[in-house]
């Protein structure tokens, strides 16, 4: 702007001084700047609450949400009209009508014009308008106001008022009015029917609402918009969308759901194939339509249309929570009827006839009972009911179990509610098996004569109970011969097989003869009568040879033989022991083990003196614990060797051998012997190895302990060398016998031979 053309500098103002206008024009251009900028901050306030308002009811609607209810658009509406009240009163009114004085101004322009130099402030205050006239002032006070009022009129000229003001507020207010009025007036313009829309819902609180590109629908819900379903169990929520609007049906649904467990979220649903009839269909089965435990409440939004307040209630499913049985086992058992609580791994005899008793925790409408099929078995015959004076109790009958039985039992409430899954009963059958028999020779070997006697012991049991059990001889010639085994009520077996007597037998004698095979077992039938065949178990085959006295003493030295070898390497290793064992005697004026070798300790320099003595120490604890071990060992073998020289004893016995001396010298010159010395002399050597295995570190104690233990090793290898000697004198007699026998058997032959040659000579003799 140019310098102010100030009005005073006209001729009729020409008297006037110039400085005495420029208050006065600034007081007027600030009262108008005041007016411009509170109009249009008023607009836009307007237009905020205008079009946020809108954005607060229609963006909503874009996403599935509702409209702001009246209420809402009531409080934008007070905010709008108290707002834009209190701006043109704070912004127009307040300071357009507000006193603004000279002074004020002067100063103001001073503040951007600095060269005034307080000219012009001076000029206002003493100027005519201040004092009524100069008279009574001194002549040098009046000329130094003139002084100033002409130094300010100089300046008045280079004044630009523009200058004072600051234009952004201004601009930023007219320019964001603008804006709105031009939004506003497009809007009216090109959405006539929105514009009138959200004005009569804005200004006069319609409750019309917003066009939707929409329309869908929820399935399956009664009125309320409330189901009821079982419990845990899952649900499949179906929804249609109207596919004849201008819009096509949206391609998905979204649900929000909140749960009263405090679960919240949201899930798409998927279309279901194509259009049909004019709808759209989506389902959704997922979460949280799984499992379903608590209350669920839900809102499906297809495009902007939002139908909400849908309920699904879990309540309790029917389901069986007491199963009882009643069992009635097949005869065959010798079982009595009994009741029992049904548990997972029931089992029944094969067979059985159950009646089943289950009790429900709701009141039933109905009940259904399916039986899981088995692969290549018949269907059981079953039936069913719900007992109508007590719905909460299913009866079913089982006619006769054939299989292993899985049943599916249904349940239907009053309310119509299904449970969420069959109630399974599994009932396993206990299939009849066949008698076992573990039988047993006692006493007797592979090689037999045929005078023997076969001790027969051992057990026959049964599931339930045995009918019938027996020894069988299988014979060279094919035929099978039965002989009755006695068994006691508790299953144990102990009888005998004469073959003598058999032999002797006035009907139906047994024949066997040198060198044949026979083969002896035992067998058991139960009582079972479900299968045609009877159930029969088979106890271990047998399978002996006859031979002659002769060739059943030749096997059995050949035993005695390799028992003597055995026992000798017994005798041996104990030798051994004895030897190692006293090694761990200490030197009484060292105190250090005696007899150490080389190899036991390491005696190079690498190793001190301590050292040594520990690695001795360990050695002399190695040494006790192999002794220990090894007697505990002997001690077993020493045993298996005597029940071996019994097992010859009784095999003697049993094959009626007529060898009386050599039995007796088995059992008080070999058996006895030895089971005194596996039974006590070893034990009591075990318990002295323990006794010096605690005091082994203790070189003053542990002397009389090693002593102790020695002694009782010497004893018994004393005793061990008793036996093998008589062992020996045994075998040399059997020698003696068995030379004897080969002398009796050429002196038979050769009678046979000369009654031969007698025969053929008297024969020669009659041609």
């Amino acid at each position: 702007m140019t310098p102010v053309d100030n009005p005073m500098n006209t001729s009729d103002k020409a008297d006037q001084p110039r400085w005495e206008a420029i208050p006065a024009m600034l007081r007027a251009r600030v009262r108008r700047y005041v007016l411009w900028e509170g109009l249009g901050l008023t607009i836009a306030w307007l237009g905020v609450w205008f079009w946020g308002g809108l954005a607060l009811d229609y963006l909503p609607v874009l996403v599935g949400a509702g409209e702001m209810p009246a209420w809402a658009r009531s409080v934008v509406l007070t905010c709008l009209v108290a707002g834009g009240v209190v701006i043109v009163y704070r912004s127009i009114l307040r300071r357009v009508f507000a006193r603004i004085p000279d002074t004020s101004m002067a100063l103001l322009i001073e503040r951007h014009y600095p060269d005034f130099a307080e000219s012009l402030v001076t000029s206002v205050e003493l100027g005519p308008g201040q004092r009524s006239s100069t008279e009574g002032v001194a002549p040098l006070t009046s000329q130094m106001l003139a002084t100033t009022q002409q130094q300010a009129a100089a300046l008045v000229p280079k004044v630009d008022l523009n200058r004072v003001f600051n234009k952004r507020p201004l601009v930023q207010s007219i320019t964001l009015a603008a804006l709105f009025v031009i939004a506003t007036l497009a809007f009216a313009v090109t959405l006539p029917a929105s514009f009138s829309l959200w004005s009569q819902r804005l200004f006069v609180l319609s409750s019309r609402t917003w066009p939707r590109r929409a329309a869908i629908e929820v399935l399956g819900f009664a009125d309320n918009r409330q189901l009821k379903i079982a419990e845990g169990s899952d649900y499949t929520l179906r929804v249609r969308a109207d596919a004849q609007r201008p819009t096509p049906p949206p391609n998905y649904c979204t649900i929000y759901y909140r749960t009263d467990a405090g679960e919240r979220g949201r899930v798409k649903m998927t279309k279901k194939g194509g259009t049909s009839d004019g709808f759209q269909y989506y389902t959704y089965d997922g979460k949280p339509f799984k499992g379903i435990l608590s209350p669920v409440q839900f809102d499906v939004v297809g495009f902007d249309h939002r139908v909400s307040d849908y309920r699904l209630i879990s309540v309790a499913s029917p389901t069986v929570v007491d199963v009882k049985i009643d069992v009635t086992p097949p005869g065959y058992t010798g079982l009595l009827p009994r009741t029992v609580a049904y548990s997972p791994g029931l089992r029944v005899p094969a067979g059985s006839q159950l009646s089943v008793t289950m009790a429900s925790n709701k009141d039933l409408a109905q009940a259904g009972v399916a039986e899981v099929s088995i692969a290549d078995a018949p269907p059981t015959f079953i039936t069913n009911s719900v007992d109508d004076a007590s719905p909460r109790s299913i009866w079913l009958e089982v006619v006769r179990v054939t299989q292993d039985l899985i049943l599916e039992v249904t349940l239907v409430d009053q309310d119509g509610i299904r449970g969420i899954r069959p109630y399974r009963i599994a009932i396993g059958m206990i299939e009849d098996t066949a008698p076992n028999v573990d039988i047993r020779l006692k006493g007797i070997g592979t090689v037999v004569t045929d005078k023997a006697i076969l001790p027969v012991q051992g057990t026959i049991t049964d599931d339930y109970q045995v009918d019938r059990h027996w020894l069988t001889l299988d014979l060279p010639d094919g035929s099978t011969r039965e002989f009755e085994l006695p068994r006691k009520r508790d299953g144990t077996v102990q009888g005998t097989l004469d073959l003598r007597d058999e032999r002797s037998a006035n009907d139906n004698p047994l024949v066997i003869n040198v060198g044949d095979r026979v083969t002896l077992s035992a067998k058991a039938t139960d009582t079972c009568d479900l299968h045609q065949s009877v159930n029969q178990g088979d106890g271990d085959r047998f399978e002996l040879e006859v031979v002659t006295d002769s060739q059943l003493l030749a096997v059995l030295e050949a035993r005695e033989l390799s028992l003597r070898r055995r026992f000798e390497q017994v005798i041996s290793e104990l030798h051994e022991t004895r030897d190692s064992l006293s090694r761990v005697q200490y030197d009484k004026q060292t105190d250090q083990p005696d007899g150490a070798e080389p190899d036991d300790v390491d005696a190079t320099s690498e190793f001190s003196a301590a050292e040594q003595a520990d690695r001795q120490l360990a050695l002399r604890q190695l040494r006790v614990e192999r002794a220990r071990q090894k007697s505990e060992r002997s001690s077993l073998e020493v045993l298996g060797i005597a029940a071996s020289f019994d097992d010859i004893r009784d095999e003697l016995v049993n094959n009626r051998v007529d060898a009386e001396d050599r039995r007796q010298r088995l059992e008080r010159d070999i058996s006895e012997p030895l089971y005194h010395v596996a039974r006590q002399m070893f034990p009591e050597l075990d318990t002295r190895l323990n006794s010096l295995r605690q005091v082994v570190n203790d070189p003053k104690a542990s002397t009389d302990a090693l002593a102790s233990a020695l002694a009782q090793t010497d004893d018994i290898l004393v005793e061990l060398e008793k036996i093998l000697t008589k062992m020996l004198e045994l075998e040399t007699y059997n020698e003696l016998v068995d030379l004897v026998r080969s002398l009796l058997k050429e002196q038979e032959q050769i009678l046979d031979d000369t009654k031969k040659q007698r025969k053929k000579q008297a024969l020669e003799l009659l041609k």
